[in-house]
């Protein structure tokens, strides 16, 4: 993510390194993830099941079955004070 004139700009990743011993979080304004093309809408509350695929540097793959809440949309901006609304970013 990078700001352009004032407005978040995003883009996609094919992946997501994750170096052995560090933390790599997922957070608003930061590394995140998006649901696309949904089926119907999400709600605050709502337990949304998501498919993580991890390779190693070997190559080997493996899932991991994630069953995240939906937060309210307005807790992303209180956590990310610097990034525009949701509504504003430009994919």
């Amino acid at each position: 993510m990078a700001m352009d004139k004032d407005v978040m700009k995003m883009r996609a990743v094919t992946a997501l390194p994750l170096p052995a011993g560090k933390v790599v979080e997922l957070k608003p304004g930061s590394y995140h993830v998006m649901l696309m093309d949904l089926k119907g809408p999400v709600k605050a509350g709502d337990v949304v099941p998501v498919t993580l695929v991890l390779e190693s540097k070997d190559g080997l793959r493996s899932t991991l079955e994630v069953k995240a809440t939906a937060r309210p949309l307005g807790n992303a901006a209180a956590a990310a004070p610097a990034a525009a609304p949701h509504g504003q970013h430009k994919h």
